[in-house]
């Protein structure tokens, strides 16, 4: 599989049933444990007796564990309370916009079970079921009367979503929406002075303690529920910009973008790389309502101005390779130190994928002993070494062409955990490593890259149209005094992107992943054309249409 086709995944869909197989099948081996040596029993019986330390089967150190501390009282490492810590260093309840952001939406996007503790964590006091609360638009029809405009099918109000969020659109097209807005207007007030709090603060709550085993083999979002919650406000953001943008209220819907942007930043505070990608995907999602916004021709070139002033004032938002190298290597330790102190049976068993017979269980716990996992761990920390040193890279072929190499080692050590004479070390160290392995999509940062050179593009195009009242005929018309340089392609090698003009308007585009060209045609196009079938279009594009 090649690393530009990979979808955003955080773990590898593997057969666990397989996998478990292939460790209780191994073979006993000389490997021995890195623990440290139980004592002798002294013969001393007046000497009184000290509670024996926990048998520990890691060595706790940079290269292997990572972290030193804290420990849990097992005395293997607790990463969740360590990542708790980085995150949250410093963050006061009054600064930190997660407070506010609940406060807004309630706390029904947090599982029961894990709430009394999150907010405890927050430093609040655990909000209510019930409250002046965000509705969603799938639950606003029980809010209202007139219900002859509410459509019946979800796929129905899903078109209408769609819709709104990509185009301008009046109260008169689409009323139940402009009601559903206008009924959330106090909550979302709420969210966007939340947006504007300098700090952000969520932690991981999982109840049985077993983070890494839940995000790594479960998949489960709940453990981020801000994150996810933000990402759901930020559409209702970019929904309410284009109503007001149809009503000429252009201040007000460059504020709702504005929060949009700041929300990104904040969710992107998270340590997890899910995090980052959730932010990037908030900020895309607000660079495309700014696009309509840039291309409805109204705009005078002081409102351009003050707007490039305002994104200018943002902070960067992460770097996936951060998240990458810390936080997410932290939750991959997690797994594997769980796998080491409680078996891989077990550890399945806690999410319903796996349940052993005795003999099962006595097998694991003896394969558990012959693993040495400061072997398991290092092959780990080797992996997330280089996947950060993949996504670090400062160009997208170098990135391709690191991250094939890192991919095609990915499927040697794969079917090398297949061959026989493997010890049960190199087993789990190879089976572990691949359920482990962050499996990124490069793509992700390249077409945030993309959105961002054609936004940059617009902004400029938007500025010539201000006050020439027509579209140049050539990028290179912008430069110096629209733009310091033409946007450029990250797909093409950075070379300058396509633009031609349409009429009045102008398409504006990017190469795509295939580095084909397609004339501009992207998902839409494919949908519409081929009936969700013919999937080669992937441009990245901006249309603005001539005056009609």
């Amino acid at each position: 599989m090649r690393a530009q086709r990979l979808l955003p995944k955080f773990a590898m869909a593997l057969s666990v049933a397989a996998m478990t197989a292939s460790i209780l099948a191994a073979p006993p081996s000389g490997d021995k444990p890195t623990a440290e040596k139980e004592k002798p029993k002294t013969t001393d019986k007046a000497k009184p007796k000290t509670p024996a330390k926990p048998r520990v089967l890691v060595t706790i150190s940079k290269q292997t564990t990572y972290i030193t501390e804290p420990l849990r009282p097992d005395g293997y490492p607790d990463y969740v309370a360590a990542i708790n810590e980085r995150a949250g260093r410093g963050v006061k309840p009054e600064d930190n916009a997660a407070v506010l952001v609940w406060k807004a939406i309630g706390p029904g996007w947090i599982s029961e079970e894990r709430r009394p503790e999150y907010f405890r964590m927050l430093g609040i006091s655990q909000l209510p079921e019930k409250g002046d609360y965000y509705v969603d638009f799938s639950g606003y029809p029980g809010h209202v009367k007139e219900t002859s405009d509410i459509p019946t099918e979800a796929s129905a109000r899903s078109d209408i979503w769609y819709e709104a969020e990509r185009h301008p659109w009046s109260e008169a097209e689409f009323p139940l929406l402009a009601k559903w807005l206008a009924a959330n207007e106090k909550p979302l007030a709420l969210v966007t002075e939340a947006s504007k709090r300098p700090q952000c603060y969520s932690p991981l709550v999982s109840t049985d303690g077993n983070v890494g085993v839940r995000l790594i083999l479960d998949g489960r979002n709940q453990l981020l529920p801000l994150e996810a919650a933000c990402r759901h406000i930020a559409k209702v953001f970019t929904v309410r910009a284009m109503f007001r943008l149809n009503e000429g209220q252009f201040d007000e819907a460059w504020q709702d973008i504005m929060s949009c942007h700041r929300l990104a930043r904040l969710v992107g505070r998270g340590p997890l790389g899910l995090a980052t990608s959730m932010a990037l995907d908030i900020d895309r999602r607000s660079q495309i309502a700014e696009r309509v916004m840039l291309g409805d021709g109204r705009l005078a070139p002081e409102q351009i101005a003050k707007m490039r002033d305002d994104l200018a004032r943002l902070s960067p938002l992460p770097k996936l390779a951060d998240a990458v190298d810390v936080g997410d290597r932290l939750v991959f330790l997690d797994f594997a130190t769980t796998i080491a102190r409680q078996g891989l049976l077990e550890t399945l068993r806690q999410i319903g994928a796996r349940e052993g017979t005795a003999l099962d269980v006595a097998a694991d716990l003896a394969a558990r002993a012959t693993v040495n996992w400061d072997e398991v761990l290092r092959e780990g920390n080797t992996w997330y070494d280089r996947s950060a040193e993949v996504l670090r890279k400062s160009t997208r072929a170098e990135r391709v062409r690191a991250g094939e190499r890192l991919f095609e080692d990915i499927r040697a050590l794969r079917n090398a955990r297949h061959q026989t004479g493997r010890t049960p070390s190199e087993i789990m160290a190879g089976t572990v490593s691949i359920l482990g392995m962050p499996q990124f999509l490069f793509n992700g940062q390249d077409g945030f890259a993309a959105d961002s050179a054609l936004t940059g593009g617009a902004f400029a195009l938007a500025a010539y149209h201000a006050e020439h009242g027509s579209y140049p005929q050539t990028l290179g018309d912008l430069v110096p005094k629209y733009a310091a340089q033409t946007p450029k392609d990250v797909f093409n090698n950075d070379a300058e992107l396509r633009y031609a003009r349409e009429g009045d308007g102008y398409v504006l585009y990017s190469m795509g992943r295939n580095g084909k060209e397609d004339a501009a045609k992207g998902p839409v196009d494919y949908n519409i054309a081929a009936g969700w079938i013919q999937r080669d279009y992937d441009e990245f594009a901006i249309r603005v249409p001539g005056k009609k």
